[in-house]
């Protein structure tokens, strides 16, 4: 049942990686969200909105949101998660039984510090607009749209969406399977000695 289960948890973590997992924000206005692909490949969904508040929107590949490395490593981490699994499912060998709580712990763990770190996306964004109007005048026009892109880059907010907690859960479960055999395992032992 448990490998079933660490199969099951790693095969729907990697089908998350294809929600969305952020929004990319300024001043509070959607402008952009990312998958967990488009995360890994620095590509991202366009928001736009026009005149009739209609939300228009439009697929593109941009390179200039940054890579996040620990994203290809946690997606890494996965996919042989559900290889093992599928190894331990089909074979029956209790050798394999950790190998996809192990791997998914791993995934969690790069996953976190993304999160905690910020994704490339915010840094990128305001790395570009704080380079705009980068001008040494200290007066005129240039000087007033240095100003409003530095206000620029310090609104850019990126907020986490619920395809992102999703996969946080999705890989959560064979790493508390895994939590919960090797406290079983230390307690046995203690028991042993006593």
């Amino acid at each position: 049942m448990i490998p079933k289960l660490n199969l099951l948890s790693a095969f729907a973590a990697v089908l998350f990686f294809f929600l969305p997992w952020t929004s990319i924000e300024c001043h509070g206005r959607q402008m952009a969200t990312q998958t967990g692909v488009q995360v890994m490949t620095g590509g991202g969904t366009a928001v736009e909105q026009n005149d009739s508040v209609r939300l228009e929107v439009k697929s593109r590949k941009d390179p200039s949101l940054g890579r996040s490395y620990l994203a290809i490593v946690a997606l890494l981490c996965v996919v042989s998660a559900v290889v093992t699994g599928f190894a331990a499912v089909v074979t029956g060998h209790r050798s394999f039984a950790g190998g996809p709580g192990m791997l998914c712990a791993w995934a969690l763990a790069c996953l976190v510090a993304q999160a905690s770190l910020d994704f490339p996306a915010k840094r990128e964004l305001a790395k570009e607009l704080a380079g705009k109007g980068g001008g040494r005048s200290k007066s005129g026009p240039e000087s007033f749209e240095r100003a409003l892109s530095q206000e620029a880059a310090s609104r850019i907010q990126v907020r986490l969406l619920p395809g992102f907690y999703a996969e946080l859960a999705a890989l959560g479960i064979p790493t508390l399977i895994l939590l919960n055999g090797l406290l079983d395992r230390l307690r046995a032992a203690n028991e042993k000695r006593a």
